[in-house]
């Protein structure tokens, strides 16, 4: 007769093997990096490490160009809170610049009330 017990005692051992391998680091000689190879790889990770700088590609725009346009939000999803903060921003932005700003909000149509339902244009299912 099988002990129903096994499956959670080979998991427990399981993860006590491997936090304690986990626990140990390796020491820098058992890297088997050469110091030049260690110093290229020390050098590229400083350039992608700290603040970051912006450099815009061009001119400014003119954003009196902008004013009476409409921005319109498409989210990917009503269930997604930060799609909600991301709407909120866009309306302060639009407001500042003299636009309008419309959120599309999709029919709910599941039970969860999160699936929108597909746009009227599709003609054939994918």
């Amino acid at each position: 007769m099988a002990y129903p017990g096994w499956p959670r005692i080979g998991l427990a051992i399981a993860l006590l093997a491997g936090s304690i391998g986990l626990a140990r680091t390796a020491p820098a000689a058992d890297t088997g990096l050469t110091p030049a190879v260690r110093a290229e790889l020390e050098a590229l990770l400083a350039t992608g490490i700290g603040e970051t700088h912006f450099t815009p590609p061009g001119p400014p725009i003119d954003v009196s160009s902008l004013k009476d346009k409409l921005i319109f939000t498409i989210p990917s999803s009503t269930a997604i809170p930060f799609c909600d903060v991301v709407d909120k921003q866009m309306d302060e932005f639009a407001k500042r610049l003299g636009m309008r700003h419309e959120v599309w909000h999709p029919t709910r149509s599941s039970a969860n009330g999160c699936k929108a339902s597909p746009p009227r244009w599709r003609t054939r299912p994918i």
